[in-house]
């Protein structure tokens, strides 16, 4: 445990602080003799909060209302068959080459 002086505690404070995020604590004398002890504040972090799907739905039933149904699969699987259409006969087949663990070169991409 380190000692320290009220004087120097007051003329030399930095140093003190820089001590104190090593040492568990410091000890302050008066004339040779202890009269406090300086002690780090250890702030410790409120545990997370976990994830409950039924506050959740509660919250969105108050900001959105009763009526409303948020699905995140729907809008997704849309864009896959969306992107599905868009593909080329080329792409289709180098798909289905890949599926098959196939290495697909497609000429002028190579």
């Amino acid at each position: 445990m380190k000692t320290i002086t009220i004087r120097d505690l007051r003329q030399h404070w930095p140093d003190a602080e820089k001590a104190l995020a090593t040492e568990p604590e410091i000890l302050i004398t008066r004339d040779g003799k202890p009269v406090a002890r300086l002690l780090p504040i250890v702030e410790e972090e409120p545990p997370r909060k976990r994830f409950d799907p039924e506050e959740l739905k509660r919250w969105m039933i108050e900001v959105w209302g009763e009526g409303v149904h948020f699905d995140s699969l729907t809008p997704l699987l849309e864009d896959r068959e969306d992107r599905k259409r868009l593909m080329t006969h080329d792409d289709r087949q180098a798909a289905a080459a890949r599926e098959l663990g196939y290495a697909v070169v497609m000429p002028g991409l190579a």
